[in-house]
């Protein structure tokens, strides 16, 4: 079974409040001699680490079980997403696979949940 795309480029501008936290780094390798020689090195093909700490404009109820069974039927598995800084579409996962749903009147809630960007081999 293919895995979803959750959002868009344009559902990410339009869905997610503006102060979204973007996390960037890069995987590498340390290796520190006894002498207090040290030498760095990238860990893998993939060293771009990415991770984005969202929350939502005000949704409606119904927006909000959608997305709350989406991120439930992913049972800890990766999806696509672009998000604001993204120039494509890459995989996601829920990190640590957990979301919050506050309600913060009638017919109106906001979901925060952070994600970060997965080198999977399946499409």
């Amino acid at each position: 079974m293919a895995q979803p795309t959750l959002f868009t480029k344009a559902q990410s501008e339009q869905l997610f409040e503006f102060g979204h936290t973007v996390k960037k780094s890069r995987r590498v390798r340390r290796f520190v001699m006894g002498n207090g020689y040290e030498q760095v090195t990238p860990d893998g093909i993939q060293t771009e680490m990415r991770t984005y700490r969202l929350k939502t404009r005000p949704i409606t109820d119904a927006e909000a079980a959608s997305y709350d069974d989406s991120f439930d039927d992913l049972n800890g598995d990766f999806f696509y997403a672009q998000f604001i800084h993204d120039d494509e579409l890459y995989k996601y996962r829920l990190e640590p696979n957990e979301w919050s749903l506050e309600s913060i009147g009638p017919d109106s809630n906001i979901i925060s949940f952070t994600v970060r960007r997965v080198y999977d081999s399946r499409s």
